[in-house]
């Protein structure tokens, strides 16, 4: 008879699981999202966070005390403060940013000094710490107004706002690291996002909240079409263009959208419709851009992403505004019984 042990059968590990993953703009809406997929999928994650007086690491809050979770504080306009988070990384993902269209009208200087300067101090330092991968993450808004009815990877860029003009300078940025140092970058450009926990700048969430508390939601242009995707969806693909063959994604640019395009006016209408509220309509011209910086159409052609990570998580329009409307309504509760 032999003495040998019967083998143990081996347990199925996740892709991630190993892997130390660096993250920027880890406290906004879309990096927390992004955090907790990744701890779900079984990374370290490394979390970069600014500096608050508070202490605070806003919407990381509830992943606090997760075992894979590193939180790092710093800035990106600080390039010593990103070595710490960079060191023995193997995969950065650069969503740190500022991101309000209307409020780079006021102060184009910032996002010029945050979205273009901290984007080359980020690349120098992860240039400098061998990082494996860059998933830079830009916006749709590069693109401006549409001139076809789906917008590809090739289309023309336009800064029509501050903010477009910064993350177009990123961009380059990223493409000019790749292509002279070899930096393996892989840019996104994600369209419109929600879901719920966002703040109310953006448009769905801001319906939604002026529906649950007061029934009165004022509203800026209606008639811009955009391509909404629920932030979940997003975060499954970006985990998975962050582990494509590098012959397939390294110095290439992506588009993450739905393919959809849909006015606010019928967003505003189906919230309404769902919420199954008497709801008021008003134009709110605060919120209107000037007209020849308002970006009238945006419309994904992600045929060039689907060939290298296939198929990602799709939440229809209904269902993901009605989380959103959920969320709204928990929360509105949830301050009222404080009153």
């Amino acid at each position: 008879m032999s003495d040998a042990q019967p083998t143990q059968p081996t347990q199925p590990t996740q892709p991630w699981d190993g892997r130390t993953v660096a993250v920027t703009g880890a406290g906004g809406f879309f990096g927390s999202n992004l955090v907790r997929g990744l701890l779900e999928a079984g990374a370290t994650v490394r979390a970069l966070v600014r500096y608050r007086s508070d202490g605070g690491i806003g919407a990381l809050a509830p992943l606090a005390e997760h075992p894979g979770l590193e939180v790092h504080r710093g800035d990106l306009r600080d390039k010593d403060s990103l070595h710490p988070l960079l060191d023995g990384a193997d995969i950065l993902y650069h969503l740190g940013a500022l991101i309000s269209v209307p409020h780079s009208f006021l102060d184009p200087a910032a996002y010029l000094g945050v979205n273009a300067t901290g984007t080359v101090n980020l690349l120098g330092a992860a240039r400098e710490a061998g990082t494996g991968r860059i998933v830079a993450v830009s916006t749709s808004e590069v693109y401006g107004t549409a001139r076809t009815e789906r917008i590809s990877e090739d289309h023309p860029l336009v800064a029509q706002s501050p903010y477009a003009a910064s993350k177009i300078a990123a961009e380059k940025l990223c493409e000019s690291f790749h292509h002279a140092y070899a930096t393996p970058v892989v840019t996104v450009r994600p369209f419109n996002l929600y879901g719920p926990g966002q703040s109310s700048r953006a448009v769905i969430p801001s319906i939604a909240r002026q529906i649950v508390q007061n029934g009165v939601v004022r509203l800026g242009n209606t008639d811009a079409f955009r391509d909404f995707n629920y932030v979940d969806d997003t975060v499954d693909a970006m985990i998975k263009i962050g582990l494509a063959p590098a012959e397939k994604a390294v110095g290439r640019v992506f588009n993450i959208g739905s393919e959809e395009s849909v006015s606010i006016k019928e967003v505003a209408s189906l919230l309404r419709q769902l919420s199954g509220r008497d709801v008021v309509f008003e134009t709110d011209y605060a919120r209107i851009r000037p007209h020849t910086s308002e970006v009238h159409r945006l419309c994904a052609d992600t045929e060039r992403l689907r060939s290298v990570i296939g198929t990602w998580r799709r939440t229809s329009l209904e269902d993901g505004l009605r989380e959103v409307l959920d969320h709204e309504s928990r929360t509105d509760a949830a301050v009222g019984s404080f009153v």
